[in-house]
């Protein structure tokens, strides 16, 4: 497995946020989390997900007829001291909000968490998992996953 340094993955940072499309959206996710950083107000949460869903594409919408989007409203919300959490780096508030009436939406509580704590508390401890991570880290189970 290849070994990246600081200055590879800052590299990288920078050409991300200098692309049209993810360096834009990515602005727009950093207002809005700075704008509203609590996690307390369904409608901001609502908000929140919708963007971080659209700019991500988690895919949430594949499991519309599953749960709603205010099922995930209310796992987030209802999740005892959410924000001290997310601001502490704990790392279980992901295996907490990522499972959505037997869904799981791993990938979403990944980036949900990742952006709070990055741009609410400028702090770097959580990791985004999406399935670009997971084919190059992990293509055993990419393979499993294309067929199911």
């Amino acid at each position: 497995m290849e070994k990246f340094t600081d200055e590879d993955l800052e590299k990288i940072n920078n050409k991300v946020l200098n692309e049209t499309n993810y360096g834009k959206e990515f602005e727009i996710i950093e207002e809005i989390l700075k704008r509203y950083p609590q996690n307390d107000n369904k409608l901001i949460v609502a908000l929140k997900i919708a963007l971080i869903d659209i700019t991500n594409s988690t895919n949430l919408s594949k499991h519309k007829s599953q749960f709603a989007l205010n099922d995930l409203v209310e796992v987030i919300c209802r999740t005892d001291n959410f924000d001290t959490r997310l601001e502490k780096g704990d790392l279980s508030l992901i295996k907490d909000i990522a499972i959505c009436k037997g869904i799981n939406l791993f990938s979403f509580a990944t980036k949900y968490c990742c952006y709070h704590n990055t741009i609410v508390y400028g702090k770097d401890d959580y990791s985004i998992y999406d399935s670009i991570l997971r084919d190059y880290y992990f293509p055993e189970h990419s393979l499993i996953m294309k067929y199911q």
